[in-house]
C-alpha cells in the first residue's frame, strides 16, 4: 500500500500535563492562539500553563523547551473481513512531518491561594475558615467544599450537590453550614475605577506573596543546616586541607576574621526557618572588613598556619617574604599590585595573604588588601591609595569606530604565517596592568586604579593642590566631592586623545599602502 511521507513539514510537541477533552479548554489555558504562537516562536525555551486561566491568582506552571529529533506518525488501522480466513488487521504508518522540538512540563505547580472567603452562618457566627471540614468520629476528616453537610444515620454522607462521602460505620459527623464567597469580581475591576472605588474602606485585604516556593523542582538534597547532628557530621566528613586551615586561621586570627564555607548559616537564622537555599559567601580564611568597621585585624602569631603550609610544601619562605616586603612599602595595595612586585604565583599569593594583611569590600579603598594593623582611614596620607573606577564604556558611549576598507590588491595576497609558539611561557604581569600613563590603553574595559598609580600630569597637580577631609568619607575618602570624576573625566580625554592619534595613524598607513598598491598595479 502507497503511503505520502512529508519529512518537510515541521512540527511543535507539547507533553500536555493533563488528559485533553476539549482542545479549545486546553489552548486557553496556555494562553490563547496568539499568546501561544509567540511562546513557540520565542527563544526563551518557556511555556506558562495556567490550569484557572480566568483567575490572576493563578500561579503558572513552567514547561521547558527540549531539542529532539523525531517524527511525527499517523496511524491507520485497517480491517479486513474475509470469508475463509476471517478478520485481518493492518496497521499503515504515514509520516506527517518532522519533530525538532518539545515542550515537557516537569516541574510542580507552586501553591494556589483561591481569591475566595468564608462566610460564616447566621447559627453559627463564629465559625472561622477551618469548618469546611467534617470530622469523623474515627479521627478521619472529610474536607467538603459545598455549602452544607447533610448527615445521615448510614455510613454515607450526602451534599447537596449530589455528591457522596462514605465514612466509617462507626463514625459520627459534625455538620457546619457555611457559604463561600467569590472575591475575583470585588479585586479585578471591569472598567477604569472612579474615586469612590479606589476610597472604599470595605475592601477585602487579599495580598497572597507573588511566589510561595523559590524552586518548582524537587530538591534531591534536604538543607537541614540548623540541626546540630547534621553540622556535625558535615564537619567530621570535611577533611580537606581548606577546612582545616580555616579551623587553625580561626583560632589565631581576630575576632574580625570572617570564616565561611559551604555548611555555614547566618546565625540569625532560626532553626523554624525553611527555604535557606542560598549558602553564605565562601571567603576561605581572609579577614573582611567593611568601611563602617570600627576595628581591624591585628597581626597575630600565624607560626601555626605557616608551619602547615610550609610542611606541605604549598608556600616558601622567601614568598612570605616578598609579600611582605611589598607591604612594608606600601600599606594598600590591589593582588595585581603585589603580584607584579613580589614576583609570587597568583595561586601562592592567595595563601599568603590572609596572614598578612585584610580586605576592604566598601569604601574607597575597596578591593584592595591592607597590611594587618594599618587603618588607612585615620591616616591622611592614605589619600594617594583610594581606588578610582575607570571603565572604557563610559569614555566611549555608543560611539561605533568607523574603519576604512580599501579595494587593494595585497589584500588578495595570501600572507605565509610562521606557526605559533606552542611553548610554555610564564604569565608575568608588568606595570601596564595597574599604572595608566598617557598613550596607554588599559588591557581590561574596567580598572581599578589607585591614584599614586595614575601617571599623568595634569592628575598629579590636582591631587597636590586637592584640599584634604578632616574625616574620611565612604564614597569620597579623604578628597573633596566629584574630585574623583574630575580626574576620571582627565583620564577619558587623554584616553580618547590617543584613539584619535591611533586613527590618524591607521589613516597614514592605509594612504601609504594604496599608493603602494598602485605603483603596483603600474608595474604589472
Amino acid at each position: 500500500m502507497n503511503t505520502n511521507h512529508n519529512f518537510s513539514k515541521n512540527f511543535e510537541c507539547i507533553y500536555y500535563p493533563a488528559i485533553v477533552k476539549n482542545e479549545e479548554k486546553a489552548i486557553h489555558t496556555l494562553g490563547g492562539r496568539m499568546h501561544l504562537s509567540e511562546m513557540i516562536s520565542s527563544f526563551n525555551g518557556h511555556m506558562d500553563l495556567k490550569f484557572r486561566p480566568d483567575d490572576p491568582f493563578c500561579k503558572p506552571t513552567v514547561g521547558e523547551r527540549v531539542n529532539v529529533t523525531g517524527l511525527l506518525l499517523k496511524l491507520r488501522i485497517v480491517k479486513k473481513r474475509k470469508k475463509k480466513s476471517g478478520e485481518t488487521v493492518s496497521v499503515v504508518p504515514q509520516v506527517l512531518g518532522s519533530v525538532t522540538s518539545w515542550f515537557q512540563f516537569k516541574n510542580m505547580c507552586d501553591y494556589q491561594y483561591l481569591p475566595v472567603k468564608l462566610k460564616p452562618s447566621s447559627d453559627n457566627p463564629d465559625t472561622t475558615a477551618a469548618n469546611n471540614t467534617v470530622h469523623g468520629g474515627d479521627n478521619s476528616t472529610v474536607h467538603s467544599t459545598d455549602n452544607t453537610v447533610h448527615s445521615s444515620d448510614k455510613s454515607t454522607v450526602h451534599t447537596s450537590d449530589n455528591s457522596t462521602v462514605h465514612t466509617s460505620d462507626k463514625s459520627t459527623v459534625h455538620t457546619i453550614n457555611t457559604t463561600v464567597e467569590d472575591l475575583l469580581p470585588k479585586l479585578r475591576f471591569s472598567s477604569f475605577p472612579t474615586l469612590a472605588d479606589l476610597t472604599r474602606d470595605d475592601v477585602d485585604h487579599f495580598l497572597p506573596p507573588a511566589y510561595f516556593s523559590k524552586v518548582d523542582a524537587p530538591q534531591t538534597v534536604l538543607r537541614l543546616l540548623h540541626d546540630p547532628s547534621v553540622k556535625a557530621a558535615a564537619s567530621v566528613s570535611s577533611s580537606s586541607v581548606a577546612s582545616e586551615l580555616n579551623s587553625t586561621s580561626t583560632t589565631t586570627c581576630s575576632t574580625s576574621a570572617q570564616p565561611a564555607t559551604s555548611t555555614s548559616t547566618p546565625s540569625s537564622v532560626s532553626s523554624d526557618t525553611i527555604g535557606v537555599l542560598r549558602k553564605t559567601r565562601q571567603i576561605f580564611f581572609t579577614n573582611v572588613v567593611s568601611f563602617d568597621k570600627e576595628t581591624i585585624p591585628q597581626p597575630q602569631d600565624e607560626q601555626d598556619t605557616l608551619d602547615k603550609l610550609l610542611g606541605r610544601q604549598l608556600i616558601h619562605q622567601r614568598h612570605i617574604d616578598a609579600v611582605r616586603q611589598v607591604f612594608e612599602e606600601r600599606p594598600v595595595v590591589s593582588k595585581t599590585v603585589l603580584r607584579a612586585k613580589s614576583g609570587v604565583n597568583g595561586k601562592i599569593v592567595k595563601l599568603i595573604l590572609p596572614l598578612v594583611a585584610y580586605y576592604f569590600y566598601t569604601g574607597p579603598f575597596r578591593v584592595m588588601w591592607v597590611r594587618l594593623g594599618y587603618d588607612p582611614r585615620k591616616d591622611p596620607n592614605s589619600c594617594r591609595y583610594q581606588v578610582l573606577d575607570f571603565r572604557l564604556k563610559n569614555v566611549i558611549g555608543s560611539v561605533a569606530q568607523k574603519m576604512s576598507v580599501s579595494r587593494r590588491s595585497s589584500l588578495l595576497k595570501i600572507a605565509i604565517r610562521n606557526p605559533p609558539n606552542l611553548e610554555p611561557t610564564d604569565s608575568v604581569l608588568t606595570d601596564k596592568y595597574y599604572v595608566y600613563r598617557p598613550g596607554y590603553i588599559p588591557p581590561y574595559r574596567q580598572m581599578f586604579y589607585q591614584l599614586c598609580d595614575i601617571d599623568v600630569p595634569e592628575v598629579t597637580d590636582l591631587l597636590a593642590t586637592a584640599p584634604l577631609r578632616p574625616v574620611c568619607h565612604e564614597r569620597f575618602g579623604w578628597y573633596p566631592d566629584n574630585l574623583l570624576d574630575r580626574v576620571r573625566a582627565i583620564l577619558g580625554k587623554d584616553f580618547l586623545s590617543h584613539m584619535d592619534d591611533l586613527e590618524d595613524t591607521r589613516t597614514d598607513i592605509h594612504d601609504a599602502n594604496d599608493n603602494d598598491d598602485e605603483e603596483e598595479d603600474e608595474e604589472e
